[in-house]
Order: structure tokens, then C-alpha cells, then sequence
């Protein structure tokens, strides 16, 4: 995750401020050697090497694994384009208040881009990530699946955008990278409970209000000196 990052962070930053198409797009895919310079950067800065005279083999398999996700990054961007790269990795935070004690969160959004008056909260993700949700409240269950948690991420950072670009419409995208599947499923977050439609999330005030009574009873719960520490029921799979 942390050399996808580097190299994606390292192609796209020279892009900021540019609307994206997908001419673009396919001259980048067929860039294959400015691709490979980018993956090699970011493995020798991990790995702390100054040059490439011995590669070992676990370095070959990541490689090979790194191009394999660029390409799929560039065919959900396809997917989405044109649109016009605003920023990438960029520190955002806002303060929360619950029950008299202030909070800042925040953290680091991977990318920031707008498309037909939207802003695009989006963040790769490497590890299994759920397509929906049964609710968002379910966000906050003390004994959840973790493959909900990008999305409690990135929703995260839709409400600290906003913070700091007040009135704008944002919408939460996640890219589910080792997700390959053909049609290339939506980067969209969609609300759907057992045998009933799906509701897409197009615009991150249509849950806003739940997210932050969330979020606002999980912070009341952390400090709150009458919250006992329990185990949790999960044992197999979260203590194994």
C-alpha cells in the first residue's frame, strides 16, 4: 500500500490543476517506461538502495504487482474521465465537539478531483473493501468487518474537506484496487439493506447528519469513564 501510494502520488502530482481525459489517460497507460521509473523510485526509496545493480526476488513480485495495480487505477479513471485533478495527498482536519470534549480529525486524502460540479473524496485501497453498506450507523458497530472501514475513511474526509471548503458537493470514492473485475464496479459508497435497492451516494450530504451522530457517540463512548473494556464476541477471526 505504501509503494502504491509513493508512485501513484509521484504521476499524478505533476497533473494538478489539469482536466483529465482519457486521451490523457492512454497516453499514461502506453508510458511504460515512465510507469517502471516511477514503481523503481518508489521501491528504492522503501527500501533504502541506491541503485538497481541487485533486485531481489520479493522486489521482481512487487514490481510486478505495482504495474498490475497502476493499470488498474488508469481503467477506473477511464471509467470516470474527464475530470480535473484539484490535489493529492493532502492533510485535511476538523474539529468535532461531544458532550464538551473537542476532537480533530483529519488525515491525508490520496486524491482530490472534480467532475460535473462534484468533488471526489478518493482513496486506493489495496485490502478487501466492501461495495456497500447495510446503514451507516453500521460504520460504528464496536464488533463490524473491517471491510467497511474505507468507507468510515473516506467519509471521514468528505466531513474535513468541508471543513475547509465549506458548501461544496463532495461525494466519498473509493477505489478497490485488487477488485478485478470486468465491468469495473462503481468507486461509489451505496447504502443497501438486506433485499432492498441500493441507494448510490453521489453527494456526501445525503448521510452527513447520521455520520456525525455517529461519530459523535463513538467519541462520547471513548472518553466516557463509566465505558468498560470488554473483549470482543469476534475472537476467530479479530484475535486469532
Amino acid at each position: 500500500g505504501t509503494l502504491l501510494h509513493s508512485a501513484i502520488r509521484d504521476l499524478y502530482v505533476n497533473l494538478r490543476g489539469r482536466t483529465i481525459d482519457k486521451d490523457v489517460l492512454e497516453a499514461i497507460s502506453n508510458n511504460k517506461k515512465e510507469i517502471s521509473f516511477l514503481i523503481n523510485e518508489a521501491i528504492r526509496k522503501e527500501f533504502r538502495r541506491e541503485d538497481d545493480s541487485f533486485i531481489a526476488p520479493n522486489e521482481q513480485i512487487v514490481k510486478n504487482v505495482l504495474a498490475t495495480y497502476f493499470t488498474r487505477i488508469i481503467e477506473i479513471d477511464k471509467k470516470n474521465a474527464p475530470f480535473t485533478l484539484v490535489d493529492v495527498e493532502k492533510p485535511v482536519h476538523f474539529r468535532i465537539s461531544a458532550t464538551g470534549i473537542d476532537v480533530t480529525a483529519g488525515g491525508v486524502i490520496d486524491r482530490i478531483d472534480e467532475h460535473m460540479e462534484t468533488t471526489r473524496i478518493v482513496d486506493y485501497k489495496t485490502g478487501a473493501t466492501s461495495s456497500s453498506i447495510a446503514s451507516v450507523s453500521d460504520l460504528f458497530l464496536e464488533d463490524r468487518k473491517k471491510d467497511g472501514d474505507a468507507w468510515l475513511q473516506t467519509l471521514l474526509y468528505c466531513e474535513a474537506y468541508l471543513a475547509m471548503m465549506p458548501g461544496t458537493r463532495v461525494a466519498p470514492s473509493v477505489y478497490k484496487i485488487k477488485n478485478f473485475q470486468d465491468d469495473l464496479e462503481s468507486d461509489r459508497l451505496e447504502i443497501k439493506a438486506s433485499k432492498q435497492p441500493g441507494v448510490r451516494i453521489d453527494d456526501y450530504s445525503m448521510i452527513r447528519q447520521e455520520f456525525m451522530e455517529g461519530l459523535s457517540s463513538v467519541i462520547r463512548k471513548i472518553y466516557s469513564a463509566d465505558e468498560p473494556f470488554i473483549m470482543t464476541d469476534d475472537i476467530w477471526s479479530k484475535c486469532a
